[in-house]
């Protein structure tokens, strides 16, 4: 199911075509947005969309421990400990662990 169209989509073929779609042509917002009590939107990774990759979670433990492993693993790649938004849109400017979370969380809707 994509949350986003609305639409149930049933096999493995038309899912990979369709959040290509989404990667593609990424929103600015990634974390999930709340009407109600009811997901209207669920929560998204900015790294895998990157990589092209459309991955939605529900489990707000889940989302946090998968971006943390981005960041820890940017980290872990020699990147000292300037990190920069993989967001298409952001300027690649560098920031601390704190200032991306912060960034994250003004800019894209993501709380860690």
């Amino acid at each position: 199911f994509c949350f986003e169209c609305r639409i149930w989509i049933f096999s493995e073929l038309d899912w990979e075509r369709h959040s290509s779609q989404h990667a593609n042509s990424p929103d600015i917002i990634y974390g999930p947005i709340i009407v109600e009590g009811i997901v209207a939107a669920p929560r998204r990774c900015l790294y895998c969309m990157k990589q092209g990759r459309f991955v939605q979670m529900e489990s707000q433990s889940h989302y946090v421990e998968h971006i943390e492993g981005h960041i820890s693993q940017q980290l872990g790649d020699g990147c000292n400990i300037e990190l920069r938004c993989p967001h298409h849109s952001c300027a690649q400017v560098d920031l601390t662990q704190s200032e991306l979370r912060d960034h994250f969380d003004t800019v894209h809707g993501i709380s860690l």
